[in-house]
């Protein structure tokens, strides 16, 4: 059975799009979906894993393997650690980059060997939080 319009409907005349120009529409809509300094992190992180699928010749497509490989080699860089924390901000970056070219991006996000990599490198280079001294009257 289709929908069909109820009697009395007031629905005002609309002419219809081309699928163009609903391709068009939609696509500046997603794009304004997050922030644009949300939009510039997350490019930033982005390109920081094509980089480093481009000097380890790994393809694009995440995997589980690619993404905890990433982790370890941002947080124990020889020339740039990157604190734990912020590689978890990047892996959200990545994903919401590439989820419209691989469904399951997400999914590999979260795979038992991403989140224990996570933990792994968390434990190992994690900086300790610096807190001021307390004043003493």
């Amino acid at each position: 059975m289709n929908p069909t319009l109820s009697e009395g409907s007031r629905q005002p005349p609309r002419k219809p799009w081309s699928l163009e120009r609903l391709k068009f529409e939609r696509s500046i809509a997603v794009g304004a979906a997050i922030d644009t300094s949300t939009h510039s992190s997350y490019t930033s992180a982005l390109n920081s894993y094509v980089y480093f699928c481009d000097v380890h010749k790994f393809p694009y497509k995440p995997t589980p393997d690619i993404f905890s490989f990433y982790i370890v080699w941002l947080c124990n860089n020889d020339v740039h650690r990157v604190d734990p924390k912020s590689v978890e901000k990047y892996l959200s970056g990545i994903c919401n980059q590439l989820e419209d070219f691989y469904d399951d991006v997400r999914a590999i996000r979260n795979h038992r060997l991403v989140r224990k990599t996570l933990r792994g490198c968390r434990r190992l280079y994690s900086k300790a939080t610096k807190r001021k001294s307390c004043i003493l009257h």
